[in-house]
């Protein structure tokens, strides 16, 4: 299956200033030739995989200092896929703090029920329901690019998608998931 590279193009149309990208999206040597980055040289927690390893991409150079010396710098010792990595990449990649710290914290794993995804402007980040009106409105407010993109909302198999500013629906939408989650909690377990 060939990557599609939703939020390197987001990044190449100035919206994401920053992004993780590699090998995987055919046009990484493009970004590495022209944008700065950090690797594994600098930031070791970064993966590899198959295609290779993951690097930070930077709109500018005084984005990539100010990051590096704000995040990375002193944090090198990091170890990949743990809640200190987990919490400082969603920082770095712009995520909304609430969806930060709800994945990184390990609550998505526990309270699988609350899990939604949420995708904007080159954004793609787990959060709980309960903060749904709070996460959209903090990535409204970070990424102001009502004609590039339309937020969209997964919960389990089912997507919605809001237009730019509609928060009345995001609290109906919310205040609907969490009803059903409620109601699903609520009814007894299956005898096996």
């Amino acid at each position: 299956m060939v990557y599609s590279g939703v939020f390197e193009r987001f990044f190449l149309l100035g919206i994401k200033k920053v992004i993780l990208s590699s090998a995987q999206w055919s046009k990484f040597d493009l970004l590495k030739r022209n944008y700065p980055y950090i690797d594994k040289t600098l930031f070791p927690a970064l993966p590899s995989g198959e295609k290779g390893e993951e690097h930070l991409i930077f709109y500018d150079e005084e984005l990539k200092e100010e990051i590096y010396q704000k995040y990375i710098k002193g944090n090198e010792h990091i170890n990949p896929y743990t809640e200190e990595y987990h919490r400082l990449l969603g920082i770095i990649l712009g995520f909304p703090p609430k969806a930060v710290d709800f994945f990184s914290s390990g609550e998505h794993e526990k309270q699988p029920h609350k899990k939604i995804t949420l995708q904007f402007c080159g954004v793609q980040c787990v959060a709980n329901i309960d903060n749904l009106v709070e996460d959209v409105e903090w990535l409204w407010e970070k990424y102001p690019y009502p004609e590039s993109d339309i937020l969209i909302a997964k919960y389990k198999y089912e997507y919605t998608d809001f237009t730019y500013g509609d928060i009345k629906s995001v609290k109906e939408a919310q205040q609907h998931g969490v009803a059903y989650i409620e109601k699903q909690l609520a009814k007894p377990k299956a005898a096996n």
